[in-house]
Order: structure tokens, then sequence, then C-alpha cells
């Protein structure tokens, strides 16, 4: 398989380890952030070229604010904005249901899907299902 570029946003990073090493011998190469802020500067300011993105739902702003972690849902909401509506975004989280999607305002997005942890072989099928074709 050619390799897609993720950016994977996890803000533990014991998880992201593991997570990361999962996707890459699956011949994915994962770019790793800890906080929404990483996260925007690698997608938006670097504009470093993603195929899809995987974001904790609960993740910091910044290191600095690490007991503020809600911040997933609006990152979730600049990549649909900024780099379109079909763009493919997985979210994690510890509870996987349309209620949190609601809740968030995640509910009506396109090419979005969220699976709960641990993440296991489930990120790479939900990967394979929303990523064009055309991009692998």
């Amino acid at each position: 398989m050619e390799s897609n570029n993720i950016l994977l946003v996890e803000d533990d990073q014991q998880s992201a380890l593991v997570y990361k090493d999962i996707l890459e011998t699956e011949g994915y190469k994962v770019e790793w952030a800890s906080t929404a802020t990483e996260a925007r500067e690698i997608l938006f300011a670097k504009r470093t070229p993603k195929q899809a993105v995987i974001i904790d739902l609960h993740i910091p702003e910044k290191k600095s604010t690490l007991a503020d972690t809600a911040h997933g849902a609006a990152l979730v909401k600049e990549v649909k904005t900024n780099l379109g509506s079909q763009f493919p975004i997985v979210v994690i989280s510890g509870v996987r249901s349309k209620k949190v999607m609601i809740e968030e305002g995640l509910s009506d997005f396109r090419n979005f899907e969220i699976i709960e942890k641990p993440i296991g072989g489930t990120i790479i099928q939900t990967l394979r299902k929303i990523i064009p074709e055309g991009k692998k």
C-alpha cells in the first residue's frame, strides 16, 4: 500500500505511541500532535498535506491547559471548515454514541467516524472506509 499521511491528535503519549505503531505497521505515515494548537500548526500553518486526521475528542488546547480537555470537537469543526466538508476525520473517544456526536455538534459531517477506545484494528478498517480511493 502506498503511504497515506495521517495526523494523529492524542494527548496521552502512551496511547499515541500504540496507535502510531498500529498505523505504521499498516503502511501509514503518522505525524503526532499532542494538543489542538499543535494540530492546527501542522494542518493550517505548515500546510502539511494529510489524507486524514484522527482526533481524540478530549484533547487540551495547549500543554499548559491539560486539565481543560474539551477541544477535539472544536478542532473537528475547524478542519471541516478549512479543509472541506469531505476531508476524512476519525474521532476517538471513551464513549461511542450518536449522543456524543449530537452533543458536540458533529452529527452532520460527511467522511466522519467516531470510534471507541481502545481503537486496535478498528482504526485501520475505519480509515480504509473514509479515505477516498484516489488518495490511497
